[in-house]
């Protein structure tokens, strides 16, 4: 198999028993090379900037519980479904980034 369309095409043609475990294997394939690249990411300084300023807000009481904020994504939730609160994080970071 030399490109992607072929490995689609023969992926569809697997008993679906196949398919489930090719897709726990990548998976786990994808975990490692995320946990490897966060890895080399702590070796390197990367995250540096962004250990420090999250013990800052730790140390300054500018966090919320996990239930907290499961609790107000599902209010929100319910309010507007199609809200993305990740998409509306990551904007804020990045205008955040923009102004420094």
């Amino acid at each position: 198999m030399t490109n992607l369309l072929e490995i689609e095409a023969a992926i569809k043609q697997l008993p679906e028993n196949d398919v489930r475990q090719l897709a726990t294997w990548l998976q786990n394939y994808l975990n490692e090379k995320c946990d490897r690249q966060i890895e080399s990411d702590l070796a390197s300084g990367k995250l540096d900037d962004l250990i420090a300023k999250a013990e800052a807000d730790i140390a300054a009481n500018n966090v919320k519980e996990v239930n907290e904020v499961k609790k107000l994504r599902g209010i929100l939730k319910d309010k507007n479904p199609d809200r993305k609160l990740v998409d509306e994080l990551i904007q804020e970071r990045r205008e955040e980034a923009a102004s420094e």
